[in-house]
């Protein structure tokens, strides 16, 4: 069964949030490793730094993500409870409740996926 998850943040910019989730420098140094011939040099072949990830993909707890699976949004706003299910497709009284239980407010971007 699919876990569906909601990340939520109150950020001061839509670039800020990129950054956040930009995952290009890990994945061009996955790329490397993965493309290139052996060697016989262990260090030549040794996977990427974790520390090369994005924050997003740290603060998840994630080693990748696939970004045609999730869904990205930043809103120069706070938004309301309806907005955000609208967006993700879920319902909004459970959202209500999740935001109330976690204490969420104000959040003006979300990240939505599954496992």
């Amino acid at each position: 069964m699919n876990n569906k998850h909601l990340w939520t943040k109150q950020v001061t910019s839509n670039s800020l949030l990129e950054t956040y989730l930009d995952q290009s420098i890990y994945l061009k140094a996955w790329a490397k490793y993965d493309h290139e011939p052996p060697t016989g040099n262990e260090s030549d072949h040794a996977e990427p730094s974790p520390n090369l990830r994005c924050q997003f993909r740290e603060d998840a707890g994630m080693d990748t993500y696939d970004e045609d699976m999730m869904v990205f949004r930043y809103y120069g706003h706070p938004l309301y409870i309806d907005s955000i299910a609208k967006n993700i497709l879920v319902d909004a009284g459970q959202l209500q409740k999740l935001f109330k239980t976690n204490n969420i407010e104000n959040c003006n971007a979300i990240v939505a996926y599954q496992d």
